[in-house]
């Protein structure tokens, strides 16, 4: 027997069916959504204040001893291992920003007003030196040498949780503390470091 339908009755069946059809495809996509911890992305934070080495003269260089200011904070040169040391003032890019950055060559740096104490802070790093060589962080006087970023990543450091954004061999990162931080500074045998942030 031939069943005929009214065109009423196939728009209707039509529509119904549409709609079955975007229910089977949103399903289809939440199954396939990827889990929770690769979809998430690296919380950010809103900066209260910035040290980007924009207010020093590109090409000046800081010797051991010298205090510096930028955007109102306050650094000192300290030493570090090796010999040579300085921290000089280019635009090359190699630790991710823009405009003017800050090399270090055998010294650290250390941020004595950078708004502290506060609850986060960042920067931004370009990793230029050959393997094997030694930087430096200390959080709240507790110091730690390492080799590579990534390597204080998900690590604990004067009490305040380190997290490193970069993928395997690459040389550029963002560096991201949490925690109570009253006291920073950051020094490598060679590094490029820029966009000190604090919140």
């Amino acid at each position: 027997m031939k069943i005929i339908l009214s065109s009423r009755r196939r728009h209707y069946l039509a529509m119904v069916g549409t709609f079955l059809l975007a229910i089977a495809f949103i399903v289809g996509m939440a199954g396939c959504a990827l889990p929770a911890d690769e979809e998430e992305e690296e919380e950010e934070f809103e900066p209260s204040l910035c040290v980007d080495f924009e207010d020093l003269t590109l090409g000046t260089q800081y010797s051991v001893g010298d205090t510096f200011t930028d955007s109102g904070v306050n650094i000192k040169v300290e030493t570090a291992d090796g010999i040579t040391p300085v921290a000089e003032v280019d635009n090359k890019g190699n630790a991710g920003g823009f405009g003017q950055e800050i090399m270090l060559a055998n010294v650290i740096l250390n941020f004595i007003d950078l708004g502290f104490p506060c609850e986060n802070l960042s920067l931004l790093f370009g990793e230029i030196g050959p393997p094997g060589i030694k930087q430096y962080i200390k959080i709240n006087d507790d110091q730690e040498t390492f080799e590579q970023f990534i390597d204080i990543d998900g690590e604990e450091i004067g009490g305040v949780n380190v997290s490193v954004v970069n993928g395997p061999n690459q040389p550029t990162g963002k560096l991201i503390l949490s925690g109570t931080i009253n006291s920073f500074a950051i020094g490598s045998e060679e590094l490029v470091i820029d966009e000190v942030c604090v919140a």
